[in-house]
């Protein structure tokens, strides 16, 4: 996992496509989830406008979502098979 990465965007999300599974001790959302805050300070153009950055075009959040419902059906099988990590590691190619 690559590390010193800022990921933008949904926790949840971000954590089901691009985290290891049991890598994350505590992750800490602010600001406050379901706000219905605009906190585009840190991402805003000079203007003021939402910086391009922040606005995922419709195939990379189509690519995002299927990620995480492909990473979602995964833990489900894992599960219902009640597989091992070691089990999940040979399933997944990566006992190599």
């Amino acid at each position: 996992m690559a590390e010193n990465v800022l990921y933008y965007g949904d926790n949840l999300e971000i954590l089901r496509c691009y985290i290891e599974d049991e890598s994350v001790d505590l992750v800490h959302l602010d600001p406050p989830f379901k706000s219905d805050q605009a906190y585009n300070i840190l991402f805003a153009e000079r203007n003021g406008s939402r910086a391009a950055a922040q606005i995922p075009d419709e195939k990379t959040k189509i690519q995002r979502f299927i990620a995480a419902t492909d990473n979602q059906i995964d833990n489900l099988v894992y599960n219902l098979y009640g597989l091992m990590d070691e089990e999940i590691s040979i399933v997944e190619g990566k006992d190599k």
